[in-house]
């Protein structure tokens, strides 16, 4: 397959129902689609959805669903809070792994929003519920609307006074197959219980009692719950939700969803089994590997099991379930949201806990097509959200759910494959889903995932930083992405960066951009706030009687998601914030590998610990002490200089290399930092870094064999060294191009070298933690289709021009790192790529 072409098919869905509906969009369907749109069509492409599967979903989506989410995140419009995410995003995704052969499923759940919500004409969002059931009704008449009627009538009530920290009354959520959506309903029945001065407990009872099909003995499970909680009174369960599919009566699973103010496990192992009301005959078997991955998660190994977890005074802290049942069922379940995003320790963690947890799993039961599925999540995730926001911060993964299975005959269309083995839950995307289903992954688990995108301010300061302890209140949480990223603010003046030029701010990404704002442009604008989510996720895969899910989420305060670069001053933001990465323990700029330097042994080279300190010097430096922050850097530049052909005829490979880095590190801070002065000081030093370079590449030409495809460390060093050279190439031609370099004093790296070199490797592959990881990731990735990284720059770059010229070019199969390499490959912008 053609490089353009594999690079297109990703996104080609949603160009093609952007396009469709463009001229019916108004201002917020257009922003809702712009941004949450873009990233439910990349759920689907990643999950391995048919073309004309992501068509319709995206078109049903487009047309039946941004017209009730309410207005855009603007600066000075009124916003509804909703209940779905902590940022109150009212959107959230869900990643489901299955077991055996199945894909994954992808699924969603939303609130339905007025434009007029929150505001003195519609305090209480009081008719967008039956708005959007009215026209997806008629829509989709085959909807089976019998219990959603049923229950809304007994539940349809708007909180009284300020309500239980919220506002929402209503959730919808869709089940997206390859040829069918299937619906789901969420309840908020403490509106009712509140207004008629009657327990939850109560006003569910009486409703699943008058449901139509009911009989006592087809719901005797519900009793088990119901006993549980009357009879526990001293544990305060807190009842947040209550659920049902959208189908026939005898085959829908309802479900009631509770939070426990308990973290211990010990209480988690009670709630499981409803204090030893459900008896199964593995279930410690079960308990055993939650346990496990509980620790994995939470970094809780060798702890006792009633030691809690540390304390969060949040409205979705502690821990959350839901109890299934149903006519169909005759053994209920009870599944556990391991709220990951309040109590792990980054999103990075939780990642590589989970795809280690999962892949064991998948190795205990020899099931390749699950593998290929967590590889495909892993992937997914890295791919849309920035490293470092998974290194540094929490709030992508916001849940993780795992369940108990025990009645492999009922499949509910919202559950995960459940066999002897269990199932694995699903990965719910963005954002929080605070008292309903799992969807938020720092708050409240509930069913459903929800995708949230924290309103942030027009420009961010570095005075901000993240504290989700205080995040309570107005709109999410405040977001220091100077610091999450390790460069020093006036909180941490260890590692400041300069911001006085405002076309050199020392963060790379931007917050997302409001509805107004929008450019009109074929191009998805990708989120680049702070993820912030509370969604809990479904992943489904084979334990012994143990199902899991996770949440992840696309709001704001926690991760960064890949941005769409588009021109020149991204690429020179992009680039400034690599050495601060590099000066930060524990955090890599996307051409070092982790393998290569093992800094966090104290074994730092003496180029690079030169370097570091330098770079300390200038991000601490004052006005008044700017002057010696330069001429630190400039005399150890030249120093290294003088040093390097000792370097090359005494050291190794990795001696060279790391005085290139050392270099490069020099040459960006002078470059695309403040002073021009440095900035001439850094063009008189260019050639000297294009020559180490050009040695480096001499270097590992020479020592190249095939040891290093087929052994991790080797790889990982020749890796990071082509990615360095294209590095240099960037730093050169960028900064001719924004005019830090004389372009009549400019001089190629070397046009063969850099055209020639393979593409950078896939990030998956790039980003296993160990050997196995890299192993499997490079065995899956044997199909010819996958081996982008054979292709060499140039001729990527020749596909795309042809496609750009064809219409039909899409950027979206390439990350960050090699999208800055091909659009930076060329002096002369117009013999490049512009992204756009």
């Amino acid at each position: 397959m053609a490089t353009s072409e594999r690079i297109s098919r990703q996104t080609k869905p949603w160009h093609l129902i952007k396009a469709r509906h463009e001229s019916l969009f108004n201002p917020h369907q257009r922003y809702w689609y712009q941004n949450v749109g873009y990233v439910l069509g990349s759920f689907l492409n990643s999950a391995g959805y048919t073309q004309m599967s992501q068509i319709n979903i995206l078109h049903h989506f487009a047309n039946l669903v941004t017209p009730h989410l309410g207005s855009a995140f603007r600066v000075g419009l009124t916003r509804w809070r909703s209940f779905m995410t902590d940022d109150f995003t009212p959107v959230q995704f869900s990643w489901d792994f299955h077991t055996g052969s199945e894909k994954p499923t992808i699924r969603y759940s939303m609130e339905p929003i007025g434009l007029d919500a929150g505001t003195a004409v519609n305090l209480q969002n009081a008719r967008a519920v039956g708005d959007f059931k009215r026209g997806l009704v008629e829509a989709c008449p085959e909807i089976n609307t019998t219990l959603f009627d049923h229950f809304r009538s007994r539940f349809d009530q708007l909180w009284i006074g300020g309500g239980p920290g919220h506002q929402s009354t209503m959730f919808w959520g869709f089940t997206l197959e390859e040829n069918t959506i299937t619906n789901k309903a969420y309840f908020f029945p403490g509106a009712m219980a509140r207004a008629t001065h009657q327990p939850t407990l109560a006003v569910i009872r009486d409703a699943i009692e008058s449901a139509p099909g009911y009989s006592r003995g087809r719901m005797a499970s519900f009793k088990l719950f119901s006993d549980y909680v009357s009879q526990r009174p001293e544990l305060r369960l807190e009842i947040e939700m209550f659920a049902m599919d959208l189908v026939q009566e005898e085959r829908s699973k309802l479900k009631v969803y509770f939070r426990d103010r308990r973290t211990n496990f010990e209480a988690v192992k009670e709630t499981m089994c409803l204090g030893r009301r459900l008896q199964e005959l593995n279930f410690e078997i079960g308990i055993q590997k939650l346990r496990r991955l509980w620790d994995a998660l939470l970094g809780t190994q060798g702890a006792p099991d009633n030691i809690a977890l540390p304390y969060k005074n949040h409205r979705t802290a502690g821990i959350l379930y839901h109890f299934e049942f149903g006519m169909g069922i005759q053994t209920p379940n009870v599944r556990v949201y391991i709220p990951v995003r309040h109590y792990a320790e980054n999103d990075q963690q939780i990642l590589n806990a989970l795809t280690g947890f999962m892949s064991e799993e998948a190795g205990e039961y020899g099931s390749q097509a699950f593998l290929e599925s967590t590889m495909r999540y892993s992937e997914c995730l890295q791919s849309t959200f920035d490293s470092a926001a998974l290194e540094n911060g929490l709030g992508v993964q916001t849940k993780i759910s795992c369940q108990y299975a025990t009645d492999p005959i009922t499949q509910g269309p919202n559950d995960s494959l459940q066999g002897e083995s269990g199932d694995v839950g699903e990965l719910l995307g963005w954002g929080d889903l605070e008292a309903p289903l799992a969807a938020n992954c720092t708050r409240t688990s509930y069913l459903e995932p929800t995708d949230g995108f924290v309103e942030a301010p027009s420009t961010l300061h570095a005075g901000t930083y993240t504290n989700e302890q205080t995040a309570t209140g107005n709109s999410g949480i405040e977001i220091n992405l100077l610091a999450s990223f390790g460069i020093p603010t006036a909180q941490d003046p260890t590692t400041q960066v300069p911001t006085r030029d405002p076309r050199f701010e020392s963060f790379t990404w931007h917050p997302p951009l409001t509805w107004d704002e929008m450019p009109n442009t074929e191009t998805p604008i990708e989120q680049t706030e702070l993820l912030n989510s509370n969604h809990e996720s479904n992943p489904t895969f084979t334990l012994a009687n143990l199902s899991l899910d996770t949440s992840f989420s696309l709001g704001p305060p926690s991760t960064v998601s890949t941005s769409m670069l588009g021109n020149d001053e991204d690429w020179v933001k992009y680039v400034y914030g690599f050495p601060q990465m590099m000066l930060k323990a524990g955090t890599y700029p996307p051409f070092v590998h982790p393998t290569v330097y093992r800094c966090s042994e104290g074994e730092v080279l003496e180029a690079l610990a030169i370097a570091f300190c330098c770079l300390g010097s200038y991000n601490a430096a004052m006005n008044s002490s700017q002057h010696f922050a330069h001429s630190l850097i400039n005399k150890e530049r030249d120093q290294l200089v003088k040093d390097f052909p000792r370097i090359c005829s005494s050291q190794s490979e990795v001696w060279v290399l790391a005085s290139v880095h050392a270099m490069c590190i020099y040459q960006i801070v002078s470059f695309f930092g403040q002073s021009l002065e440095q900035a001439r000081n850094a063009q008189l030093q260019q050639p000297w870094l294009l020559k180490m370079t050009r040695h480096l590449a001499r270097l590992h030409k020479h020592a190249n064999n095939l040891s290093e495809q087929n052994l991790w460390e080797p790889w990982a060093l020749g890796e990071t060294i082509r990615r360095t050279i294209l590095l240099v190439n960037t730093i050169n031609c960028l900064s001719c191009r924004v005019g830090r370099q004389d372009p009549y004093l400019y001089e190629p790296l070397d046009d063969n070298l850099v055209s020639n070199l393979p593409l950078p490797a896939p990030t998956a592959l790039w980003r296993a933690k160990s050997v196995t990881e890299w192993e499997t990731r490079k065995f899956l990735m044997a199909d010819p289709d996958l081996a982008v990284s054979q292709i060499t720059l140039g001729e990527t770059l020749a596909s795309l021009l042809q496609a750009s010229r064809a219409n039909s070019l899409s950027w979206d199969g390439l990350d960050q790192y090699t999208r800055l390499v091909l659009g930076t490959l060329r002096f002369n912008s117009h013999d490049g790529m512009a992204l756009v």
